[in-house]
C-alpha cells in the first residue's frame, strides 16, 4: 500500500515528519500550486500563512488543493483570528499580513472552493489520524482551527 501523500504548506519553522514539507524559504509559494496529479494528496495542513495571500490568492490555493486532494481528503487551517477583541492579535499582528482571518471569511471561502466544511477544536480532526493537528500554534481565542473536506 502507497504512503500517503501529506502537505504542510507554509511550514516556515516547524515542519512535520511524515510530509512533504512545502515554504517560500524553499522555493515554493501559495501561488506555485502543487505538484501533484488531480486526486493524488491526501491531506494538506496550513498554519498562520493564508494571511499573506489576498482573496484572490487564497481563492486559487484553495481550489488548488481541492484539485489535488483525493475524494475524503482533509485540508486543515489553522489561522490567526483577527477579527476577535479577545484573541490578542485583534486587527492583525503581523506588519505583512494582507487579510485579516477569522473562522466566518475561511469557512465562506472554502465552502466556494468546494468543501465540506467543520469547525474543529484545537485536539480534533477530520483525518485517519491526529499527524495534522499542530501543537505549537496557539489555542483559542488567538487562533481558529477549521477543516475542509473533499467530497
Amino acid at each position: 500500500m502507497q504512503e500517503p501523500i501529506k502537505l504542510n504548506c507554509g511550514y516556515g519553522r516547524c515542519p512535520l515528519d511524515g510530509f512533504v514539507n512545502l515554504d517560500k524559504r524553499d522555493g515554493w509559494m501559495f501561488q506555485d500550486g502543487f505538484d501533484y496529479a488531480t486526486g493524488s494528496v491526501d491531506a494538506i495542513t496550513i498554519s498562520h500563512a493564508l494571511m499573506y495571500l489576498d482573496n484572490i490568492e487564497l481563492m486559487d490555493f484553495l481550489a488548488e488543493a481541492y484539485r489535488a486532494l483525493r475524494g475524503g481528503g482533509v485540508i486543515r487551517i489553522t489561522e490567526d483570528n483577527t477579527t476577535d477583541p479577545k484573541s490578542g492579535v485583534y486587527g492583525g499582528w503581523k506588519r505583512d499580513a494582507i487579510c485579516l482571518t477569522d473562522s466566518r471569511m475561511m469557512r465562506t471561502r472554502l465552502e466556494k472552493a468546494g468543501f465540506d466544511v467543520c469547525d474543529v477544536s484545537p485536539d480534533e480532526t477530520h483525518y485517519t489520524d491526529f499527524s495534522l493537528i499542530q501543537e505549537l500554534h496557539g489555542k483559542p481565542p488567538r487562533v481558529f482551527h477549521i477543516e475542509g473536506i473533499k467530497p
